[in-house]
């Protein structure tokens, strides 16, 4: 068990390919987490994630060359989405609240508050929604607290209380 609590700093995790749904959950709740667009191998992955100090999340049906003795590296059981994220918060001990919609949902880039120009350029109807707006200053993607965060952000909630 790797516990946040014995860990200095919030990790950074690097998930494989098969759970792209935990990842952006995990992202989501404002934790680093890379995703890589290609498929690597089991190797590839291990060595990118003691290259950059990261916890390995696999599925541990895809395993194939990952030695179970391999430090940092978790292997989810279940193919169901809720479930990973139990068994990744059972892990790492995730706060599944800790810096909500802070990274981008695409490139995982740490988002910015929007300056007046960029502020001005979102629709009119973006701009009744909501008093502040993030951006991605990697792909340029605008994220504001309209109903799709909100329920996302509830989620996170839900998530939080059931995943103690």
């Amino acid at each position: 068990m790797i516990l946040l609590a014995q860990q200095k700093t919030i990790p950074k995790i690097i998930c494989d390919h098969t759970l792209e749904d935990t990842a952006h959950w995990l992202r989501a709740a404002g934790y680093d987490v890379e995703m890589p667009i290609n498929t690597l191998s089991d190797t590839q992955l291990v060595d990118m994630a003691q290259t950059e100090g990261r916890i390995l999340i696999i599925n541990e049906r895809s395993i194939k060359a990952i030695s179970h003795k391999t430090a940092n590296v978790i292997r989810v059981k279940s193919s169901l989405v809720y479930d990973q994220l139990k068994e990744v918060s059972e892990n790492i001990g995730i706060d599944w609240l800790y810096r909500p919609f802070s990274r981008c949902m695409i490139c995982n880039t740490d988002l910015v508050k929007l300056n007046i120009n960029q502020w001005l350029n979102l629709h009119e109807s973006i701009q009744r929604q909501c008093v502040t707006s993030h951006g991605c200053p990697s792909c340029n993607r605008i994220y504001w607290a309209g109903e799709q965060i909100n329920k996302m952000v509830g989620q996170l909630e839900v998530f939080k209380k059931s995943m103690k």
